[in-house]
Parts: structure tokens; C-alpha cells; sequence
């Protein structure tokens, strides 16, 4: 019937968010369970082009980032990224993300998810919150860090929100796994142990050595033009590996600053930003 479901609970009330495309079917299950007090139907296609112009007056404004492990925060620090939102294996409720937001003092406050998983929980807060907010459509960390280039503390919200979404799209943002389980991708297989290089909803490479199998990634996208390269290491990640994955990158990116940083990252292995 729909899934992205995020609940707010208040007392007496409970604010549901959904994504559905059968809207009506959803309200006459809830009229079964309950009275319906307020029902509102938003098109989300629509809703994603406009969500970024919301609340984009003039007026003191601040980042909140939502970050996969501790060691982002310092990146978006040195950004100007002063609120940060670590979370790991589980989400951030709404709940959680509305304390978070009422413990900035900004009026206005511009949102990066970094995850579309927890894009709903935001939308819902949205919906409740006395904050003004604007929200970035970043879809992962790395395009987080390429948005915070665009802000400046001295512009306008609307001069900010325009030039995070210039800069979005700025980086290619590769995530490093090693399967724990046998599957398969597509008309792809994955095996026990085997570490695979995924971009979007693309699996790049495959292979047993975590150093080839990135080294295959970037053998399958054009890196010509690469000019700096960033790895950030999850949590618990050998650090032995990581200098045969910085040496090959190095290798195949000639031209390229390449660093590592500590993400902390619980799910992916490595993230590796390519700019």
C-alpha cells in the first residue's frame, strides 16, 4: 500500500507520513483504526522540486547534516557545517530529529539527509517543526560535502540554497562493500567475502582483493579529469589495506590529491570521493 513510513506520535495524535500511490485506499485502512482529524495529499515529484525554496527569506541560518559516522563531522566542520547528526545502523526518528532541530538557535536551518531513507522522517518533521527549513536533496555524504562548498554564513538563505545545489552534483561518490552474505545484483553474483565498489544503484566492480576490485571501479568510469580523490575508512577497517587501496589509487589517478580520512562508517567499508 506505500511504503518511506514515518510516525509521529503526540499524545492523543498520531501524524503519519507515506509515500503511496493510492492515497484514498490509505485513508479508508486508517478510518478503520481510528478518526482521521487531518488528511493532506502532496505530489512528491512536484513537492522534491519545491521543497528547496521553502522558508528562504532573509535571516541568520544554519546546517544540519546527517552523517554516517563521527569522523564526517570534522570534514563538514571545516565546511561550516557546525550541526551534525551522527547516526549508525538505525535511522534518526522523527522524533530525534526534532529535538535535534529545536536545539539550534537559527531560525532558518538548511537540511542535508545525505540518505532518502531518512528523507521522510524529515518531510514529517517539516510538516510540525516552527523552524523554517530548506533542504538539499542530497542523496549521500559525499554529495553533502560537495554542497557545503556552496555555503557562505554571509549569504541569504536563497543565495545558499542555489549554491549548495550547484555544487551537489559536484563529485562522483563510490561505496566500498565486503558481502557477507551469497546474492546477486541484477544478473550479477556476489559471493561470501567478496568486496564489491557500487556507485548509485550500480555495482561498478567485483572481486576478492579490495585494492583490484576498487581499481576495477575506476577502470570503468572516465577519471580523466580527476583532480582530487578522498577515501574515508569505516569503522574497524584494516589499516594495512587501506595503503594497497590509497597506492592503487594513486597509481591510476596520477594527477590526482589523493587522501584518507577516518569515516567511521558502520555499513560501507570505504567511501571514496572523486572530484
Amino acid at each position: 500500500m506505500g511504503n518511506s513510513i514515518a510516525l509521529v506520535n503526540e499524545e492523543k495524535l498520531m501524524k503519519i507520513h507515506i509515500h503511496t500511490n493510492e492515497p484514498q485506499a490509505v485513508f479508508q485502512r486508517l478510518e478503520k483504526l481510528g478518526e482521521l482529524e487531518y488528511t493532506k495529499v502532496d505530489d512528491m515529484q512536484e513537492q522534491s522540486r519545491l521543497v528547496s525554496t521553502e522558508g528562504t527569506s532573509g535571516g541568520t541560518v544554519s546546517i544540519l547534516a546527517f552523517i554516517p559516522g563521527e569522523g564526517f563531522e570534522c570534514i563538514y566542520e571545516d565546511l561550516g557545517v557546525s550541526n551534525c547528526f551522527i547516526y549508525g545502523d538505525t535511522l534518526p526518528s522523527p522524533e530525534e530529529i526534532s529535538e535535534t532541530l529545536n536545539s539550534i538557535e537559527s531560525e532558518h536551518i538548511i537540511v542535508m539527509h545525505n540518505n532518502s531513507n531518512i528523507l521522510p522522517s524529515v518531510m514529517a518533521v517539516r510538516d510540525i517543526t516552527t523552524k523554517k527549513l530548506s533542504i538539499i536533496p542530497t542523496k549521500t555524504v559525499i554529495q553533502g560535502i560537495t554542497a557545503s562548498y556552496g555555503f557562505s554564513a554571509d549569504d541569504t538563505v536563497s543565495d545558499n540554497v542555489d549554491s549548495m545545489n550547484g555544487f551537489m552534483n559536484d563529485a562522483v561518490g563510490l561505496f566500498v562493500y565486503k558481502s557477507v552474505l551469497n546474492t546477486r545484483f541484477g544478473d550479477r553474483e556476489i559471493k561470501v567475502d567478496d568486496w564489491f565498489v557500487s556507485r548509485s544503484k550500480e555495482v561498478l566492480a567485483i572481486g576478492t582483493s579490495v585494492a583490484d576490485t576498487v581499481s576495477n571501479a575506476l577502470e570503468n568510469l572516465e577519471t580523466a579529469d580527476i583532480t582530487d580523490a578522498a577515501i574515508y575508512q569505516g569503522d574497524g577497517f584494516d589499516p594495512r589495506i587501506l595503503k594497497d587501496v590509497v597506492h592503487t589509487m594513486k597509481t591510476i589517478l596520477p594527477e590526482a590529491d589523493v587522501e584518507d580520512h577516518f569515516g567511521g562508517q558502520n555499513r560501507a567499508a570505504l567511501i571514496i570521493s572523486l572530484e
